[in-house]
């Protein structure tokens, strides 16, 4: 009869009662779709992952291989697009929460951190690498501040004039060093430096803001690691970001070029030459030579180790 209990004891569903398709279901029901689109996206996302890996040893191997100057030229072209579609792919892992395959076992010199990073971004030829960086990095976080460092280093390209250079510096620190990241761009008004600067310090949980997704995932990328990333204006007019990294991810370097702290490193990761001759005060001067001017490649060395994708990443879809 209308109105009658139901006979599990429960109130007959009518207008005005919840029931069980009401919209708390609707709501669980899109978190369930979101969060296995979120995991198909990873795993997808993870074979990339192995097979950038399996790309990049073959192009190192035939680099080593290769004699001829202009093969090897483009073997290099090819090794830097690689590279940066590494990095993407390492972002999207980022940006779903998850960490990427890569990991260094050991401290590595905070110079060749840096050296990394430029390796990552297109326009890498405007950029200018300090050659005095006396700390080493440790090692669980160099993926993490490679790819911090090559985020605001494409963003200081991409807002600056293409003649104009972008300088990267290590600076001492209480409690640590500060990597700075200067263009000679328009820099920003007051407005949207503290907006940026809101997104570095607090980035939101629930999605990118629109616009910023490079400034966004340099945001997780910080929090992650434990470094904090802020802006200011340039000294020549221009935006300079400065990364603080504390003395639990930065030890000094001793005499002997070696970690100060236990455990000191073997040799890391190096993505470009260092600065040869015609170097002067803190910041190298380029030299160009024909067939040169590609960034090395970044390889794992020994001390690295690259945490396999699960099973389910290398199977079928």
């Amino acid at each position: 009869a209308p109105g009658a209990p139901a006979r599990d004891g429960r109130p007959p569903a009518g207008p005005g009662r919840p029931t069980e398709g009401g919209p708390v279901a609707a709501r669980r029901d899109e978190h369930a779709v979101a969060a296995a689109t979120r995991d198909l996206f990873l795993r997808i996302t993870q074979r990339n992952q192995v097979l950038l890996r399996e790309q990049l040893n073959l192009l190192d191997l035939m680099e080593r291989r290769e004699h001829d100057a202009e093969e090897t030229t483009e073997l290099f072209q090819l090794d830097h697009l690689a590279t940066r579609l590494r990095r993407n792919v390492e972002k999207l892992v980022t940006l779903a929460g998850a960490r990427p395959a890569r990991r260094w076992r050991r401290p590595v010199p905070l110079l060749d951190v840096a050296r990394g990073a430029v390796a990552e971004v297109a326009d890498y030829q405007r950029v200018l690498v300090a050659p005095h960086w006396p700390w080493h990095l440790a090692g669980p976080a160099v993926t993490d501040v490679t790819h911090l460092l090559a985020e605001l280093v494409e963003n200081a390209l991409v807002f600056s004039p293409p003649d104009t250079t972008v300088r990267m510096t290590g600076e001492h620190r209480p409690g640590g060093c500060a990597v700075v990241v200067t263009d000679d761009g328009p820099g920003l008004d007051p407005a949207t430096l503290a907006a940026a600067n809101r997104v570095l310090t607090d980035p939101p949980m629930a999605a990118p803001p629109s616009g910023r997704t490079g400034l966004y995932a340099a945001a997780l990328l910080a929090a992650r690691c434990g470094a904090r990333v802020s802006l200011r204006p340039g000294p020549r007019g221009g935006t300079a970001a400065i990364v603080l990294l504390p003395t639990t991810l930065v030890v000094p370097t001793g005499p002997d070029g070696a970690a100060t702290g236990p455990g000191g490193p073997r040799p890391g990761p190096s993505a470009r030459p260092p600065a040869g001759p015609g170097a002067t005060g803190d910041l190298p001067v380029r030299t160009r030579h024909p067939g040169s001017g590609q960034p090395g490649p970044v390889r794992a060395a020994t001390d690295t180790v690259e945490i396999p994708a699960p099973r389910a990443a290398r199977g079928r879809s």
